[in-house]
């Protein structure tokens, strides 16, 4: 069960948060650290697949979450509740593998539930938003 939502976490966070497009259509301060922040988030998927490298996997789940910081509190116009829905479920999930050293050999079944929480649709949806406003506006 664990690996399979791995998986599928993999999948979903690769199709959601996969690269910034050249339209480069709002140039605001939120924009632009929004942008700047994009890459640790976009690592997510490689370390998901590689999940057997604990330190791999601490390495980019921290880069990711201080990327997320980052932008939670002023995110880009138009995306604040979809970066508010991502960010919920990736600090779930981001607690979860905290708890066992980021070792996910170690997760119990209720943490891997909460692993698996980032292919629900309302992640999928907002990640979605995200990926398409990054595309418009991200250079």
């Amino acid at each position: 069960m664990r690996l399979r939502a791995l998986a599928l976490v993999s999948v979903a966070l690769f199709a959601v948060l996969a690269g910034c497009g050249d339209d480069g259509g709002d140039d605001s301060p939120e924009a632009q650290t929004f942008c700047g922040v994009v890459d640790p988030i976009q690592q997510l998927p490689t370390v998901l697949e590689n999940y057997e490298d604990v330190d791999g996997v601490e390495s980019t789940m921290t880069e990711a979450e201080t990327a997320l910081a980052q932008v939670t509190g002023t995110p880009p116009e138009g995306i604040a509740d979809d970066i508010a829905t991502v960010n919920a479920a990736f600090e779930q999930a981001n607690d979860a593998l905290k708890a066992v050293d980021y070792d996910y050999a170690q997760l119990s079944d209720a943490d891997a539930e909460a692993v698996a929480a980032l292919t629900e649709p309302e992640f999928t949806t907002a990640a979605d938003n995200i990926q398409a406003w990054s595309s418009d506006n991200c250079d």
